[in-house]
């Protein structure tokens, strides 16, 4: 094996080295700025967050029987169309 071949392993895995440490760093500091970020800023979205979520049930429990209704309607025609023959008597859904 001569100096020239192992050149070609050598300087590619030198590299691959730096390039590893210095990504780490970078990955940390990274790191270290999005935590600190996220941190400043959960006292100010605490308010919308809780809104939003108060929001979302309110809606929940207003329409949540409108979504009930609307889906015993759907499976009523889903019947219909799958028996056209035979007509469903009037207040027996089941």
């Amino acid at each position: 094996m001569d100096w020239f071949q192992i050149g070609n392993i050598l300087i590619p895995l030198a590299g691959m080295g730096t390039g590893l440490i210095v990504m780490s760093g970078i990955y940390r500091l990274a790191s270290k700025a999005l935590d600190r970020k996220a941190i400043s800023r959960l006292p100010e979205h605490d308010a919308k967050i809780e809104f939003l979520q108060d929001e979302l049930e309110r809606l929940r429990d207003e329409h949540g029987a409108q979504l009930e209704e609307m889906q015993e309607r759907l499976d009523f025609t889903e019947r219909i169309l799958a028996n056209p023959g035979r007509p469903e008597p009037r207040g027996t859904a089941t």
